[in-house]
């Protein structure tokens, strides 16, 4: 600026005559009273001649009025992009070094803003700010802020990448013309283009904060130095960016909605707190309530990045606890842990009781298990609430469930429910037929504790009845079933129930078989030597005669249990299989078997027939 150069020229002329003045005074001075030897004076000339010399030598030192030459020789170097870079960068340090005298070579530097180099553009950019930090305003920038905008559409990638570096320099001053450009070209299909676009407008600031939707789209793009130009962008644009960043905490890649979080958080620490926050949660407890699959996921950990201001949320987090989606159940509990860390005290999760009660009998297993689990921490006195108790109706249902996890969840709920569960003692003497063996034994756990002494029912008798006729069916499934429930249900009526299971114990299923062993020694432990094996012994005999060798070698199996206290029916068979049978592992079993029951051979010589 021309008045800026008259200040510093009346400065030095001022200093120049301040200078002199005091010289010729205190020489004056000092002449009068040399001959009384007074030092101070002359000492007083000396100061104000060496101030005046300072004056001279500044105003020698200092461009000459007439700096055109100077300055166009050194802008001619530095616009010459054949030069070297570091000869064109030498220039304009040394034009800098003019300060406000090198005003003329302010358009040239302007121009060099735009230049292939980056290096020249950065050192014209600060030779700039040192020659007039208000060369923004000049009418060469304005001029310049309009060729630099029709080079941003360029076909050559320099051009684009210079001019877009070179707008952002001019700052906030230019915002208004320059901002919608640049964001008309921040998808640019060059990584390097969209990086110095983003770079530009973070050199705006505050001033540019409505380009923020498109930059946070941009938080996971392709490109690196894409990526970090954003995150300083935003981060520089200050709170502006808030709003759209948090609703990028929606995104279904997890990816964006960490990066999103990092960047907030490095705007404010408290973004939590801002307004466009609280406002998110409605929009995210409604996405995360009716969304499905992945956008159900990401609103649910949205919630809990946005901590306690989502705690409106808990109860349909608590929901997504016993989800049958395991992302959702994940998400869920990840997300009340951050929304309220001592969430399994709060009334909303007290309030959810009779939900997660309920849930015990979900088709999912899993889901099943985290109710379970909440129940326990929540409630350890959940089996004896009224509105537990109330549903016994529904778990009473759940025990005819197709799914056998079902059926065996709903038995341990009534075991838990105890005695107030009475009414679905049927149900559960029902279930001891199960072909599930799990199910079969949780039923008798349920009974006993519902019921101790349910096996004096009349009920209780007749379904032993129907079980022993279920050993003869066709239907190996059936037989399973009914093998295991006489294990439960045999002690009712121990006699009726171990000759029937005696008498099958070569059954041509071999589970069949060894669910028939495991419920006799749940009848009787000493069942091999009761009166109703004995009885039924000849009936399984009969088996050693079938057609079928492998429910021969079944039979002669099932004589072992019998011990040497029945070697004297079973021995003289057993050698008669091990002489005659026309199938070698059938005589080979029986030559086993012969020798458990029949060790020093005591019965074993009257086995002719």
């Amino acid at each position: 600026m021309e008045w800026r150069k008259w200040i510093v020229v009346a400065l030095i002329l001022s200093v120049i005559f301040a200078g002199a003045v005091i010289a010729l005074e205190m020489f004056f001075a000092a002449g009068i009273s040399a001959s009384a030897g007074g030092l101070g004076p002359l000492l007083g000339g000396g100061i104000g001649t060496l101030w005046l010399l300072s004056g001279i030598f500044f105003f020698i030192r200092r461009p000459k009025e007439n700096k055109g030459p100077a300055v166009d020789e050194l802008s001619a170097v530095f616009l010459d992009q054949n030069r070297p870079a570091s000869e064109r960068t030498d220039a304009i340090h040394t034009l800098a070094q003019y300060g406000s005298f090198a005003e003329e070579g302010v358009p040239f530097l302007i121009q060099a803003l735009a230049d292939p180099d980056r290096e020249v553009r950065e050192a014209s950019a600060k030779a700039l700010n040192e020659i007039d930090p208000e060369w923004m305003e000049s009418e060469a920038a304005h001029k310049a802020v309009q060729r630099l905008i029709t080079a941003l559409s360029s076909r050559d990638r320099e051009s684009r990448i210079a001019s877009a570096d070179a707008l952002g320099r001019f700052g906030p001053s230019v915002a208004d013309d320059v901002v919608p450009q640049l964001i008309g070209h921040i998808r640019d299909t060059d990584g390097d283009v969209r990086a110095a676009v983003v770079r530009s407008l973070g050199r705006m600031g505050p001033a540019a904060d409505r380009a923020a939707p498109k930059l946070v789209e941009m938080i996971t793009d392709a490109n690196k130095n894409v990526r970090q130009a954003v995150g300083q962008t935003l981060i520089g644009m200050g709170q502006g960016t808030i709003p759209p960043l948090v609703k990028k905490l929606s995104s279904e890649n997890e990816n964006q909605r960490a990066i999103a979080v990092k960047i907030l958080q490095r705007i404010d620490k408290n973004w939590t707190q801002h307004e466009s926050a609280k406002e998110v949660v409605d929009h995210f407890l409604k996405q995360a309530k009716d969304g499905f699959g992945d956008a159900r996921v990401s609103a649910i950990k949205a919630l809990g990045v946005l901590g306690s201001n989502a705690r409106a949320a808990i109860p349909d987090l608590v929901a997504g606890l016993i989800d049958g989606d395991s992302q959702v159940r994940s998400a869920a509990l990840k997300t009340i842990k951050a929304v309220d860390p001592q969430w399994i005290k709060s009334k909303e999760i007290k309030a959810a009781v009779p939900e997660l009660v309920n849930a015990q009998v979900d088709s999912d297993r899993k889901v099943q298990k985290t109710a379970a689990k909440i129940l326990e921490r929540v409630d350890p006195n959940w089996p004896a609430r009224e509105d537990t108790i109330s549903q016994v109706p529904l778990f009473t249902k759940a025990l005819s469930n197709s799914l056998e996890t079902v059926r065996q969840s709903a038995s341990q709920v009534l075991e838990k429910i105890g005695p107030p569960a009475k009414s679905a003692v049927p149900a559960l003497i029902e279930r001891l037929a199960d072909a599930e063996k799990g199910v079969r034994e949780h039923a008798a756990r349920a009974l006993n504790a519902i019921e101790p002494e349910w096996q004096k029912q009349e009920a209780v008798g007749q379904k032993v009845e129907a079980l022993v006729e279920n050993l003869d069916s066709s239907d190996w499934r059936v037989r399973l079933g009914a093998a295991g429930a006489l294990g439960e249900l045999g002690r009712a009526a121990p006699g009726l129930s171990i000759t029937a299971l005696v008498s099958h114990m070569a059954d041509g299923d071999r589970n069949v078989r060894a669910a028939i062993q495991e419920s006799l020694k749940k009848i009787d432990p000493k069942w091999s030597v009761s009166k109703a094996a004995r009885g039924s012994l000849p009936k399984l005999m009969e088996s050693l005669g079938h057609s079928q060798w492998g429910i021969r070698a079944a039979a002669v199996e099932s004589l072992a249990y019998f011990g040497p206290s029945g070697a004297k029916i079973t021995a003289p068979r057993l050698v008669k299989m091990m002489n005659t049978d026309s199938v070698t592992d059938v005589r080979n079993t029986a030559k086993r078997i012969l020798q458990k029951v029949d060790p020093e051979g005591k019965y074993a010589a009257t086995g002719s027939g």
